[in-house]
């Protein structure tokens, strides 16, 4: 059975990916798309000193996250509880290039140049922004107290550090030192990232409804998920307008 599931859930990505990518765009005129020049696909995320807010109230080190575990985020201007899904990617010993934002409120988050994070702008309007675009004066998302709040960044600075992690979770956004953060990396479109996500939510909720405690077999491995990388190249040929070129 849990082999059947790992197909009938790869079947359903192929089929909306490739129906949906027909209908939008002419295969042969987009011809490989973004990214044809690179073999080697990497997501990279949250610096590995980063800490994680559970639902419980205590804090866990990014590095010690495994499937199943409730954490806190933001949907809706209320802070609520979602599920740890997977590892999208995870390098524990890699030196990469991260943006540290910091903020009035005193809070930080380190995440890499392509990686996802929502600001309030101007309007009073939720948009997502790649940690390279945030400029100083942006509002972050911060939670100080157990209340949301909105703070500007007030420091930016590009640093290395080693190690990176990118936890997925059910609601596509987590609390990653307080700020709140996309799980998305390289995407344009945070909630097109979200959509194609769903064949995990399924696959993870189906499982977990049978007691699997790692149902992605992921919690101790390094690099990028095999289905990742499906989707990936899925998009770079199909959806190349999804992606950061």
């Amino acid at each position: 059975m849990y082999s059947m599931i790992n197909i009938l859930v790869l079947l359903i990505l192929f089929y909306v990916d490739y129906t949906s990518s027909k209908k939008l765009f002419n295969i042969h005129k987009y011809g490989k798309g973004a990214w044809a020049h690179s073999t080697e696909i990497k997501i990279h995320c949250f610096s590995g000193d980063s800490s994680i807010r559970l639902s419980n109230g205590e804090n866990k080190n990014i590095s010690y996250l495994k499937s199943g575990d409730e954490i806190l985020t933001i949907d809706q201007s209320k802070i609520v509880s979602t599920e740890m899904i997977m590892m999208l990617d995870k390098q524990i010993s890699t030196e990469v290039v991260f943006y540290k934002l910091i903020t009035k409120s005193g809070h930080e988050i380190s995440l890499t140049e392509y990686h996802l994070i929502p600001i309030l702008n101007s309007n009073q309007n939720q948009i997502y922004l790649f940690a390279k675009q945030i400029q100083i004066g942006d509002f972050l998302y911060v939670v100080s107290n157990d209340l949301l709040n909105y703070s500007p960044v007030i420091n930016i600075t590009v640093e290395i550090k080693k190690g990176y992690y990118a936890p997925l979770t059910i609601k596509g956004t987590l609390l990653v030192n307080d700020v709140l953060a996309s799980c998305f990396a390289y995407a344009k479109n945070h909630h097109s990232a979200q959509f194609y996500m769903f064949p995990f939510r399924f696959y993870y909720k189906l499982t977990r409804a049978f007691n699997f405690t790692d149902p992605l077999k992921n919690h101790n491995s390094e690099g990028l998920h095999w289905f990742i990388k499906i989707m990936f190249n899925f998009a770079k040929y199909f959806r190349p307008d999804t992606l950061f070129s």
